[in-house]
């Protein structure tokens, strides 16, 4: 029962990796790789956004960059704080509007919540109103019309577009996202491809075509997030989905190795210690000796607690804590946890279910 329990991780990695042998188990055990954080020497770009802004903060520039820095690290809050900055100091400009939409269209689809697209609408409309040809508002605007169920009205905001110029790669791109929403993955392969045809570096057809083969289990989705990384290799995007399709694929071990590339670029990410977390889980098998199991244990629990010192409301991140308490027996510990998640949110019904079993 215990391994039942431990391997029911929520969300981002759900493999149990029963796959993995005892001899591999071992080696992991004994690689420590938390001192890279400790000792690697990292240039924080932060530190130049924060100098161009100290050095001109009446402009709106450094604030609008850092702001996507931010949105690009998945620090979504942070990111709208810095464009409202922005906002303040040019409330009329068309780009600034276009990228508090930008971001919380991200946050919206990161989070899994479509109810926190209104705002971005509002946005994209105050962009238009101000620059009324803006491609990219137009075609933000489409996803947004296909994030809402809304297909037929998003094609007509992408052929305006292709009306204009039918050799620009994003059109082809969103014409993906709308082929998606209506589940025709055929077509949205076909429309990728054409943006990458459009051009050959086009980051986000690559991530796309990568998410759409992770889903089949083909490992053509590896092929097209190294594309991705080639072009920006420090994408926190593609190093997070190569290593969750890693994970997915029962190979732990090597997923593990790009969460670690995530904490590199960013130590306060907490995804990344969940994950790595939840890698540990991914090893974990009733058959290893007690001592293995003990540590595989600690290892995950040690992650999963970074993760939410980072962020104390990640509920995830807690729950698979209570679930290795549980495993260690720990039932004091377990129930301080699940009591813990049900004051964050109320209904939590994994947590609930936690406690039904102490």
């Amino acid at each position: 029962m215990k391994n039942i329990f431990w391997l029911l991780c929520l969300l981002f990695v759900i493999s149990c990796g029963t796959k993995t042998d005892v001899e591999n188990s071992g080696t992991e055990i004994n690689d420590n790789k938390d001192s890279i954080i400790d000792t690697a020497i990292v240039i924080n770009p932060l530190t130049v956004l924060e100098e161009e802004i100290l050095s001109n903060p009446e402009s709106p520039n450094g604030y609008y960059k850092r702001a996507l820095y931010y949105k690009n690290h998945y620090k979504f809050k942070n990111a709208v704080d810095d464009i409202n900055r922005a906002l303040k100091l040019a409330p009329e400009s068309a780009a600034m509007n276009y990228a508090k939409a930008d971001i919380q269209y991200a946050g919206a689809m990161y989070k899994g919540d479509i109810s926190l697209l209104d705002q971005a609408e509002i946005y994209l409309n105050y962009a238009l109103e101000y620059d009324s040809i803006n491609t990219d508002a137009l075609l933000l605007l489409a996803e947004l019309k296909a994030a809402y169920s809304e297909p037929d009205k998003a094609m007509i905001y992408v052929n305006r577009v292709l009306k204009e110029n039918q050799y620009l790669p994003r059109p082809y791109y969103v014409k993906g996202k709308i082929y998606e929403s209506l589940g025709n993955i055929k077509l949205a392969e076909s429309s990728y491809q054409t943006a990458i045809e459009m051009d050959a570096n086009y980051y986000a057809a690559m991530i796309q075509l990568g998410l759409i083969y992770a889903q089949q289990q083909n490992d053509l989705a590896i092929t097209y997030y190294d594309a991705a990384l080639e072009i920006y290799p420090e994408s926190m995007e593609a190093i997070r989905n190569k290593g969750l399709y890693l994970h997915f694929a029962n190979k732990p071990l090597e997923a593990r190795i790009y969460f670690y590339k995530m904490l590199e670029i960013d130590s306060t990410f907490e995804e990344a210690y969940f994950n790595i977390g939840n890698t540990y889980v991914g090893i974990y098998r009733d058959d290893m000796v007690q001592y293995t199991k003990d540590t595989i244990v600690e290892k995950a629990l040690e992650n999963f607690q970074k993760a939410v010192d980072i962020n104390p409301r990640y509920v995830q991140a807690w729950y698979n804590m209570g679930l290795g308490y549980e495993v260690i027996g720990d039932k004091q510990n377990a129930r301080r946890v699940y009591n813990y998640i049900l004051s964050i949110e109320t209904n939590y019904e994994p947590a609930i279910e936690g406690l039904n079993r102490l």
